[in-house]
């Protein structure tokens, strides 16, 4: 969420959240009252610097029913209508939907969306990709994207998977000409899946240079056919 942030080993400035106990227990009915008919797993609700992450199903839940909690929430609609009623209940904070499973809570101003102007600041001059899996609005990348929209030489990538930024990065290392014109990019017949950058996309991490030896655009990796806005 950029609520941390250190340049060069200096520390340069940390945002706390406290969440006040009504929304705490707010947070904690909504678990109890669930519609959800299979399993809840522990950590549903978890402080992260910045921010609260609420899950309903829970953190610590096993990838498959995190897959089968997501399915069941496109059509039950959970997590939007907890977002929209919280969002009217605390106007001082901002619900996104994070991933496929949870709620990210923040102060105003305090979200993804701060990074932008210290990105930009520490590359004047480069081109700046995000890759994010929740770019449009509600989404937990949006707050960023609509910031960095604001910027000059930026550009924002939505994708599904890591395969699709390494998808993405090797087109345009390829034919940095057609990066902007492709808007369903198909992974590369024989491209590595296992090496390369896929473990710091897995992780989310933030490159310095894109990655590579510098042979990328500086670049945001977000959670992952990419389209581009």
């Amino acid at each position: 969420m950029g609520n941390d942030l250190w340049r060069k080993g200096d520390f340069v400035y940390h945002h706390d959240f406290v969440p006040e106990p009504e929304l705490l227990a707010d947070l904690e009915n909504y678990r109890l009252t669930s519609a959800y008919p299979y399993s809840l797993f522990p950590n549903y609700i978890e402080k992260r610097t910045g921010m609260v992450n609420f899950s309903i199903l829970g953190r610590d839940c096993p990838y498959a029913e995190r897959e089968r909690y997501g399915s069941w929430d496109k059509t039950a609609g959970e997590r939007l209508r907890i977002q929209k009623e919280l969002s009217r209940r605390y106007p001082q904070y901002d619900f996104v939907l994070g991933g496929s499973i949870s709620i990210d809570i923040t102060k105003k101003g305090c979200g993804k969306g701060q990074v932008a102007s210290h990105l930009r600041g520490e590359y004047p001059e480069e081109e700046i990709t995000f890759f994010g899996d929740k770019t449009l609005p509600g989404g937990n990348d949006y707050e960023l994207t609509a910031a960095l929209h604001l910027l000059p030489a930026t550009k924002v990538v939505q994708v599904n998977s890591p395969d699709d930024v390494l998808t993405y990065l090797e087109l345009h290392r390829q034919r940095p000409d057609r990066g902007r014109d492709h808007h369903l990019l198909r992974r590369p017949r024989g491209a590595d899946a296992e090496g390369g950058l896929r473990p710091l996309l897995q992780r989310g991490l933030c490159s310095d240079r894109g990655g590579a030896g510098g042979r990328y655009p500086a670049a945001v990796y977000g959670e992952g056919g990419a389209y581009q806005h």
